[in-house]
């Protein structure tokens, strides 16, 4: 069974934009951001209009915490400011579907891995991959569209869950 879940990152093109839309849905102004962060407001609107292209790891930490952010949101807020491969291939993953030309060989190891052990054991990790693949990418996500062959929705929603 083939399981496509596509999902369409949320269009942040820069941390600036990025520390925007969290710090909107912390429902915070700069003002009260760089309170909360030991930040001048300066330094808030600075990052946010792209005037400082790369923050300093110890300033985006702190805007971390001062929104409010852990766990995977944390994870990709801080990863935001740097190139993150994985973070972009899971990315490129969900958003474009999934392939053999595209998959990780580790991906592809752990799925060749589970075959061997029979159909329900091969679908358990196919859920478990998908899984991880989304919730790294989680917090950027604003819609998923879910494509389940063979009439399976609920393995599908399974993921989601």
């Amino acid at each position: 069974m083939e399981l496509l879940i596509l999902a369409a990152p949320a269009a942040y093109d820069s941390f600036g934009a990025l520390l925007r839309a969290q710090r909107h849905q912390a429902l915070l102004s700069q003002e009260e951001l760089a309170a909360r962060s030991g930040l001048s407001e300066r330094t808030i609107r600075n990052l946010e209009a792209n005037r400082v292209r790369v923050p300093r790891a110890s300033t985006t930490r702190l805007l971390a915490k001062a929104l409010g952010l852990s766990g995977p949101d944390r994870e990709v807020f801080i990863s935001a400011c740097r190139r993150n491969p994985d973070l972009e291939l899971t990315g490129n993953l969900l958003a474009r579907g999934s392939g053999p030309e595209r998959l990780p060989e580790e991906v592809l190891a752990r799925m060749r891995a589970a075959q061997e052990k029979g159909k329900e054991a091969a679908l358990a990790e196919g859920v478990a991959i998908a899984r991880e693949m989304l919730a790294r990418v989680r917090p950027l996500v604003q819609g998923v569209q879910i494509s389940a062959p063979f009439g399976r929705v609920d393995v599908a929603l399974d993921v989601l869950r």
